[in-house]
């Protein structure tokens, strides 16, 4: 499950575009590396998930074979649990952004059933 999905939906997202962009090219990018970062992370500010304490158990599921690197999913994992929060992160080898939720299908209705049975 991805906490990004459990916040309100962006100011931005309702706007007439169906497509966000962040004002960047890949030349800024290569030009001036971090003011595009600097300014690409502006512009995602408002997608942050808040590193606190969740008072539910979050479950993290990453494919090692994203484009978008585990790594990060990782580092997330490890400040939510510092926070105090129950976290189970779970890296699934070979799978990518759009294999990954048939893999993990299975596990993920198995954690849910557990969450509903606790409460």
């Amino acid at each position: 499950m991805c906490l990004h999905y459990c916040r309100a939906p962006s100011p931005r997202a309702a706007s007439s575009s169906p497509f966000r962009s962040a004002g960047l090219t890949n030349g800024d990018v290569f030009r001036d590396p971090a003011a595009a970062a600097d300014a690409f992370a502006a512009y995602m500010a408002d997608e942050e998930i808040p590193v606190q304490r969740y008072r539910r158990p979050v479950r993290l599921v990453h494919g090692n074979a994203d484009l978008l690197p585990s790594a990060l999913t990782g580092i997330t994992a490890g400040q939510l649990a510092a926070a105090g929060t129950d976290v189970r992160y779970t890296e699934v080898a070979g799978a990518d952004h759009f294999t990954l939720l048939p893999l993990i299908a299975a596990d993920v209705l198995a954690w849910t059933r557990e969450l509903f049975a606790a409460s």
